[in-house]
């Protein structure tokens, strides 16, 4: 076998292996335990989807350990130190809009 070939039959080699996986992964079956994944909400307010999960009632293999968002009065609610009703979720920007619990539930105004 010449050099020449040699150099052809690696270059084809080499393609190969970089494109099968690539094309083997496009046409993989969808795994079917993901299902229950699908973007939810608590009734009002923004769907939750990964990286978040509602707890209690989706399986935590839905979203990042630690994201898990509670449901309350028809609302997400996000807890931390403090409990916050999430207004909104940007999945593009990645970036999320809280307001305060006890500051949702009074009739108070700011001075």
């Amino acid at each position: 076998m010449s050099i020449q070939m040699c150099r052809h039959y690696l270059f084809y080699v080499g393609i190969s292996i970089l494109i099968c996986p690539l094309a083997a992964e496009s046409y993989a079956p969808v795994d079917h335990k993901y299902g229950p994944c699908k973007p939810k909400n608590c009734g009002s307010g923004p769907n939750i989807s990964y990286p978040f999960y509602i707890y209690d009632t989706e399986i935590d293999f839905c979203g990042h350990p630690g994201f898990g968002i509670f449901c309350e009065e028809n609302k997400p609610l996000f807890r931390t130190s403090r409990n916050y009703f999430i207004e909104d979720i940007s999945y593009e920007t990645q970036s999320f809009r809280l307001v305060n619990k006890e500051v949702v539930n009074t009739s108070r105004v700011a001075p």
